[in-house]
């Protein structure tokens, strides 16, 4: 239950691990042979960790933060600030940066243009109306549910890909059919009326309930164990003769059709 942490002095410090605890305030900056910086589920309304040079990983998850300074870390791969209460981030300056965990905040815009080596991003329930991604295409997840994105999305360039959870957003239509290595796809609660997965020969999860599907082809998705396609006005579901899948939520099963 520490409340009070004072690290003047330690300039040779490497490792701070003080997560779960009822610090308000920390000061790290300037440490220069600081590694590993774990400050998770405090009361922190303050958090300075700005130009430690050997930073790595930096873990600020589940505190009471508006804003991070992220200055002066050019070796930060990790950054976890998600569960906060941070309205504006900016990554522009973390060129190393491979995991972004900033979901449950107040993020409305989110550049990560410069964040090539991005393989990780969960930016799930902000209130993101804009989110760039353009230049991440060694992203193997994308977690962006619950925000207030819109239009067509278009991610077929993401060829590393391998989870996409998407839901809950404005999108009209979603493209995917070039990310061969897909294995989980969640596109719930959307405004899309067609959805072309016959590429993806590796899916075994697709999500799409609620949206405005009318016909779904499967048929060449034979690993796929789950499908939920309820909420939507599906009039045919198109699978292998033969296929089976373990968990299928649908409206109606009467929809399904086999292709021999």
């Amino acid at each position: 239950n520490i409340s009070d942490l004072n690290i003047s002095g330690s300039n040779n410090l490497v490792i701070l691990q003080a997560y779960k605890n009822n610090l308000k305030s920390i000061d790290v900056s300037g440490l220069k042979e600081l590694v590993y910086f774990d400050v998770l589920m405090n009361e922190l309304r303050e958090v300075n960790f700005s130009n430690c040079p050997k930073l790595t990983v930096a873990a600020v998850g589940g505190n009471k933060l508006i804003s991070l300074n992220l200055e002066g870390l050019p070796s930060l791969y990790t950054l976890g600030c998600y569960e906060n209460n941070i309205a504006s981030l900016d990554v522009s300056k973390l060129a190393k940066l491979e995991m972004l965990e900033c979901y449950t905040n107040n993020i409305a815009t989110l550049d990560l243009s410069a964040n090539t080596e991005l393989t990780t991003l969960t930016c799930q329930q902000n209130m993101l109306t804009s989110l760039n991604i353009d230049n991440c295409k060694k992203l193997t997840k994308i977690d962006c549910h619950n925000n207030f994105l819109e239009g067509e999305a278009d991610f077929s360039s993401f060829t590393a890909l391998k989870k996409l959870y998407c839901g809950g957003n404005r999108y009209t239509s979603i493209g995917v059919n070039g990310c061969l290595l897909l294995e989980e796809l969640s596109c719930e609660n959307t405004q899309i009326t067609a959805l072309e997965v016959s590429s993806l020969s590796l899916l075994t999860s697709l999500i799409a309930n609620d949206c405005l599907i009318s016909k779904m082809d499967c048929s060449n998705n034979l690993n796929l164990q789950t499908l939920y396609l309820q909420g939507n006005p599906l009039t045919e579901l198109v699978l292998a003769d033969g296929q089976r899948i373990a968990d299928l939520k649908l409206d109606n099963h009467d929809v399904i059709s086999y292709k021999k």
